[in-house]
């Protein structure tokens, strides 16, 4: 059995306009299954998800939350966290060699 996120529940008390039209409720309660069975959570602020091969970071207002990026991925650190504490980013997106697999290529 694979690692797999079960459910993102939005608790609506917050709203952020992500410009495009785009917006996001937080804080989100992430409900993740482990390879063992075991469902742990998180509330998280905000999650980042990305399929594409290369990278698009426009339109995201980074700026707003003050996430340093470059032209074509953001900046984490070895525990995929931005140069915002409470924001973390993954796959595709970022400067890391640790890159994601869409869930589709789980299946």
């Amino acid at each position: 059995m694979k690692d797999k996120v079960k459910k993102i529940e939005s608790s609506g008390k917050n709203k952020m306009d992500l410009g495009n039209g785009l917006s996001i409720e937080y804080p989100l309660t992430v409900h993740h299954e482990t390879f063992n069975g075991t469902v742990q959570k998180a509330e998280v602020d905000l999650v980042l998800y990305m399929t594409k091969r290369i990278p698009n970071i426009d339109g995201l207002n980074l700026d707003t939350v003050g996430v340093e990026y470059d032209k074509i991925c953001i900046k984490v650190n070895e525990y995929l966290q931005t140069t915002v504490p409470n924001i973390y980013a993954g796959g595709d997106i970022t400067n890391t060699t640790k890159k994601l697999t869409t869930v589709g290529n789980l299946d």
